[in-house]
């Protein structure tokens, strides 16, 4: 093998190792961007309201409901069409204007979106509790994946850098 051949191989497997290291990093931050951040659901009674935080890298979010708009907390599958696999769940609290998330992402938990809903509906029937409080940051895989994604961006920037 020739040294040009040698050296143009080389090259090539570091721009390859190169241009996946930073789609991966860009990749990394963009899941971070889009999905991280929490859901809060804050209700008292001796106000007669709720207060629903969303907080996300990309800004965030408050609604005041009274107690008296809400019409209930409810579980909804989240219709993926092109998706074959077993279904996602999201807990929607309604109110008179429509439906405000109460997850921060959908996924497959059916128990924990239905334990949301059960705990807002119980706030709901029963007035002699004073105060829900909920918070969702979207769980572990939301934490998980961006780090995945930026972890696995550094070690082909490094590859690429070290040949």
């Amino acid at each position: 093998m020739s040294g040009t051949s040698k050296s143009s191989g080389i090259l090539s497997k570091r721009l390859r190792f190169l241009f996946m290291g930073v789609a991966l990093l860009i990749g990394g931050v963009g899941v971070w961007l889009g999905f991280s951040g929490e859901t809060r659901l804050v209700c008292e009674r001796s106000q007669a309201q709720c207060l629903l935080e969303k907080k996300g890298a990309l800004g965030s979010e408050e609604v005041v409901v009274g107690l008296d708009e809400i019409e209930g907390a409810r579980l909804v599958e989240v219709d993926r069409p092109d998706f074959q696999g077993p279904p996602n769940f999201r807990a929607v609290l309604d109110v008179e204007e429509g439906s405000k998330n109460l997850s921060q992402a959908h996924d497959r938990d059916q128990d924990k979106h239905q334990e949301v809903v059960d705990r807002v509906n119980e706030f709901l029937a029963d007035s002699s509790q004073e105060q829900l409080e909920l918070h969702d940051d979207g769980g572990m895989i939301l934490r998980f994946m961006p780090a995945l994604f930026l972890a696995l961006g550094l070690l082909f920037l490094v590859g690429a850098w070290r040949g």
